[in-house]
């Protein structure tokens, strides 16, 4: 018996390993096209038996906003979801003690990892838990609710048995938030299947970019980690000194304070909001430099994602994430953040220099190869082994 294989305790045979990935979203996000990758590269490269369970509190706005993101293919997906957070306890934890998982993944924002913690704890799991931090969200609370809640998140981030962050910039906030010891958290850098994005991305050019370039491309989830402001104010920049297009791609809640934005910079005539799209890596193809904005991240896949579209990308330098993606100048550029001028200068070199626009795409190529996903699920291999007791 190996590591893709455990002993039924019920039946006595051999069965594949049964894993359960929870997380608290299902939309078009960074953390939601790694889940599916994971999903979908346990059951092919490993033949593990994966459930997704996606554990959610209703969002009024989901049936307006995010678009339906696909299901990972032949993964049973169960839905779980209620009013408020907590109240997925009691259903997440008689899911895991109908499934009887060997290991139980969490992706998901901190938030939620007291509720997920408690719905272990009723199924019995916990030493069979994985924390998965695919980004912290700075402290933004001083109430006594907010403290309670951080000593109790404190707490559970010190119980679970293994923690996994996303970058290395993830997993440094971590360590210092919940005071961890330093080697308490695990970093395994997210995967892109790079060979896949390429074929997505090979279809005609979007209508909404013909006749349009220059055109400067930023997809994401409208929503306050990324920096519309710095964006907006370095765009108008670049639409002075050149004919560019901004394209924003993706749908959230921020939607209009963009909208609102461009008008008051007078560029309203030079910005495209495309909403969610099912394949965006299209739109990547097609642009002329890809924009990553932001004033934290966890860890910036959509970089990788351009770079395998082969998109020269410019990104700021914020908290976690972009510099451990981009060597600044090889494969792509960082530039300071907040910082609208630099922005606009990052853009407008990548728009105005055909040399470094073509190697930044050479560079962006071969970057985007080295986050592939068979590294990645060894790595998630060679956790479970830890989580369950076994060596090699």
């Amino acid at each position: 018996m190996n590591s893709h294989e455990v002993r039924d305790k019920v039946r006595g045979r051999t069965v594949p390993m049964r894993v359960l990935m929870v997380t608290s979203n299902w939309i078009y996000g960074g953390r939601e096209r790694v889940v599916k990758l994971l999903c979908e590269g346990f059951r092919e490269l490993l033949g593990w038996d994966v459930t997704l369970v996606v554990a959610r509190r209703r969002d009024a706005s989901a049936a307006v906003s995010p678009e339906q993101f696909p299901e990972p293919q032949g993964t049973p997906v169960r839905w779980l979801e209620t009013d408020r957070l907590r109240g997925v306890v009691f259903p997440l934890g008689r899911m895991m003690r109908e499934l009887r998982p060997d290991v139980v993944f969490w992706h998901a924002d901190v938030q939620a990892f007291p509720y997920y913690w408690l719905a272990s704890v009723l199924a019995g799991c916990t030493s069979r838990v994985v924390a998965v931090y695919h980004g912290i969200l700075p402290i933004l609370g001083t109430s006594v609710r907010f403290r309670v809640g951080e000593r109790l998140r404190s707490t559970i981030a010190r119980m679970a048995p293994v923690s996994v962050a996303v970058s290395e910039g993830t997993a440094s906030a971590v360590r210092t938030r919940f005071r961890l010891s330093p080697d308490a958290v695990h970093v395994i850098q997210n995967p892109v299947d790079a060979p896949d994005i390429r074929a997505r991305a090979a279809g005609c050019e979007p209508e909404e970019l013909v006749a349009k370039h220059p055109v400067v491309l930023v997809v994401a989830r409208l929503s306050p980690p990324k920096d519309w402001e710095t964006l907006v104010g370095a765009f108008r920049t670049v639409a002075t000194a050149t004919c560019a297009t901004l394209c924003i791609v993706g749908e959230g809640e921020e939607r209009e304070h963009i909208i609102q934005l461009a008008r008051d910079a007078g560029i309203t005539d030079r910005v495209i909001l495309a909403g969610n799209r099912p394949n965006p890596y299209e739109y990547m193809a097609h642009a002329d430099a890809f924009v990553l904005c932001s004033h934290y991240e966890g860890f910036g896949m959509v970089l990788l994602e351009a770079m395998a579209c082969g998109v020269p990308v410019v990104a700021t330098d914020c908290e976690s994430g972009p510099r451990e993606v981009i060597t600044h100048g090889q494969n792509g550029l960082l530039v300071a953040p907040e910082d609208p001028a630099a922005l606009a200068e990052g853009i407008l070199a990548v728009l105005t220099d055909a040399d470094l626009a073509q190697r930044l795409r050479q560079g962006g190529l071969k970057r985007a190869g080295e986050f592939n996903l068979h590294d990645a699920v060894e790595a998630y291999r060679q956790i479970t082994e830890r989580v369950c007791g076994w060596s090699q």
